[in-house]
């Protein structure tokens, strides 16, 4: 190595490995090679965990018992039915179907690295989110925390199918922002934002890794994964904050 053996040495190889470390993409002559395994794994194992599916669960779990504000004054065993039930249709339900058409031959892989493998689980998972917003519209009206967070997440799920078809968008990086965005908004809007602030914090820095991870398993490129964020954040923010302009609007009129 051309800068071994003269005063640089020293400082190159406490620098280098910190530059690797930032930098998403992998060098085969990366001379730390066990570091790079161990993050490579760690990649794949933030991806598969935080999945964007896991979206609608997140967030119910913050409206049911952080925000619980936002609607109505379940008792405890309610709560805790409505996360069996979400995490049951927008979680294990989308996965089996995954292994279905991977077992079909649909797909290449439940993974979803390829663009062409998205379309069909996408609009299978856009009927299912409609489905439950429907069910909760009815069951609860529009204006509920849960059925807006359902509402966020199906319009971020839409936006992505239909973008899917021309470009590969990063559906992580807009499946975590738009929890992100809806996050955003009751912590803003919260009096006692102070003790949720690390909370908050986790759940930005969350993100911000799995965008990452995205980036270092060279699935996406940044813009893809820039795109996918900004997508989802949007989406998440403007469907509470609408509401909140309904729900002002309203009392003006009394």
């Amino acid at each position: 190595m051309g800068i071994q053996g003269n005063g640089q040495s020293v400082l190159y190889l406490y620098i280098n490995p910190i530059i690797r470390l930032i930098l998403p993409a992998r060098n085969d002559n990366f001379p730390f090679r066990k570091m790079q395994k161990v993050l490579h794994i760690a990649a794949h194992v933030l991806s598969y965990v935080l999945n964007p599916v896991m979206a609608p669960t997140l967030l119910f779990f913050l409206i049911l018992f952080r925000y619980t504000n936002y609607t109505s004054d379940f008792m405890a065993w309610i709560r805790w039915s409505v996360m069996f039930y979400i995490f049951l249709f927008t979680f294990i339900l989308p996965l089996i179907i995954l292994l279905v058409l991977f077992k079909l031959k649909i797909i290449s892989g439940v993974s979803l690295n390829v663009q062409k493998d998205r379309n069909v689980p996408q609009i299978i998972l856009c009927f299912i989110y409609s489905c439950i917003t429907i069910y909760l519209i009815m069951e609860l009206g529009f204006r509920d925390g849960l059925t807006l967070a359902m509402m966020g997440s199906l319009t971020t799920l839409c936006c992505i199918t239909i973008v899917n078809r021309y470009w590969k968008i990063s559906t992580h990086a807009s499946g975590l922002s738009g929890v992100l965005g809806i996050f955003t908004y009751m912590f803003i809007h919260n009096p006692h934002w102070r003790e949720n602030l690390p909370l908050y914090l986790c759940g930005l820095g969350i993100t911000l890794t799995v965008c990452a991870a995205r980036l270092y398993l060279k699935v996406h490129s940044r813009l893809q994964v820039i795109a996918g964020f900004a997508l989802g954040f949007i989406s998440g923010f403007l469907i509470f904050l609408m509401f909140s302009a309904i729900k002002f609007a309203e009392v003006s009129n009394l």
